[in-house]
């Protein structure tokens, strides 16, 4: 586990059924992006790439960034 956050008794009530799925920070988010992306293609890819990246949806690129969605 990379993260943790806290609910004040308050806000659970307002918004505690949110809770009940795992989050990722968007900061986690993107850095892993960014991670897988150099790791494959040793540079960050254009946007046109990534569309192409992610309609092949053969790669753990594609498979993060659509579980994102």
């Amino acid at each position: 586990m990379t993260f943790v956050f806290y609910l004040c008794p308050p806000c659970f009530a307002d918004c505690g059924e949110l809770t009940n799925t795992m989050v990722m920070p968007d900061e986690l988010f993107w850095e892993k992006i960014k991670q897988e992306q150099i790791e494959q293609y040793g540079r960050f890819l254009p946007e046109a790439e990534l569309s192409e990246v992610i309609a092949a949806d053969a790669s753990p690129l594609a498979t993060l960034i659509k579980d994102r969605r």
